[in-house]
Parts: structure tokens; sequence; C-alpha cells
């Protein structure tokens, strides 16, 4: 009995000592930027919001290290019926051709405008030959498969940056978030 009261309050103490040399704050979290896209309303368009919402599946919580480059294409990977995604429409400017994973554009560009918000390094960035009905001031990202148009941004912050999406009806939304983790430690004087 003696023995096991000893080992408590030995125990006691070492966690005390070491609580009060170090101490781990609990990781927290710091939202860089968000990017919002609004869905179109045109019922011509409901496959290209389905597959908007499709490719958030794709890069929800997704983690980018600190120097490392983020690929809209290589984690969503390509657009294909058996992956989750409807045939929609591609183009823009009232110049439209069905195409399966049409409509992920508006991810894509949703993720571009958390980018820019966040002040993070735009890497690879492609815009639609006319304006999206989407992104009427040009802020667009466009994204094919088939010939290599990426969205790409690299992670010019000192921590991991983690993917964070909201969908709605209305509206798909990305933003960036930051942990950190602090460690202090006290010295005796």
């Amino acid at each position: 009995m003696f023995y096991d009261l000893s080992f408590k309050i030995l125990m006691l103490l070492f966690i005390f000592i070491l609580f009060m040399c170090f101490s781990i704050e609990p990781a927290y979290s710091k939202i860089l930027g968000i990017g919002v896209v609004d869905l179109p309303t045109d019922f011509k368009f409901e496959n290209n919001n389905k597959n908007a919402k499709m490719a958030l599946k794709y890069i929800e919580g997704v983690k980018v290290k600190p120097d490392q480059i983020f690929s809209f294409n290589k984690t969503v990977g390509k657009r294909t019926i058996a992956q989750g995604f409807y045939e929609g429409l591609s183009g823009s400017g009232g110049y439209y051709y069905k195409d399966v994973g049409g409509g992920v554009c508006a991810t894509a560009t949703a993720i571009h405008r958390a980018v820019i918000n966040s002040g993070l390094k735009v890497v690879e960035r492609h815009k639609h030959l006319y304006s999206a009905i989407y992104a009427q001031d040009g802020d667009d990202a466009a994204v094919d498969w088939d010939v290599n148009w990426d969205y790409k941004f690299k992670n010019t912050s000192k921590d991991i940056i983690t993917i964070r999406t909201i969908e709605t009806d209305t509206f798909v939304a990305v933003y960036l978030k930051l942990w950190e983790k602090k460690i202090i430690m006290w010295k005796f004087t």
C-alpha cells in the first residue's frame, strides 16, 4: 500500500515538473482565406453543380505541407462516370459542349479565390476563353484533364494547410485552414 502511494506521489511530482518545464499549447487553427462561387441556377447546369460538389469531396481535408504544391488534377483525378462525375457542360461565354465532369472549374475557381485571399503562390492557372457565368470578373480557374490544364498552388507558409469545403444548393466554398502547435519552454533561473 505504501508502495502504491509513493509511486503515485512520485508520478504526480514528475508530471508537475514536466508541466513546469514544458507546456504544449493545444493546436489552434486560423482561416487563411475563403473562396466562394455561386452556382448557376439555370437547369441546364444541374449536372455541372453536381460535378462541382463531387470535386469538393475529393479535396475535402487534403493537407498541404509547407513548400508543397497542391495540384487540382492530381487530387481530383480524371473526371469519369466511375469516379462519380456526370455529363455536364464545359466551355464559357455561351459556347458549351457536353463533357463528363463539366462544372468542376467552379470548384477550381473557389480554390483559386481562397488562395488569392490567403496570399499564397499560384503556380499554374488557366482561364476560360470567355467569361464564366460564375466569374464575371475574370478570376476563374479553368481545369481540363485531357489538355493538361491544371490549377496548382504552393503552400508558402511555415505550417500545414488543410483544405476545407462547404456546399449548399446555391454555392460551393473552399477555405484554407492553417494549423499550428506551439511548444513553450520555461527556464528556471
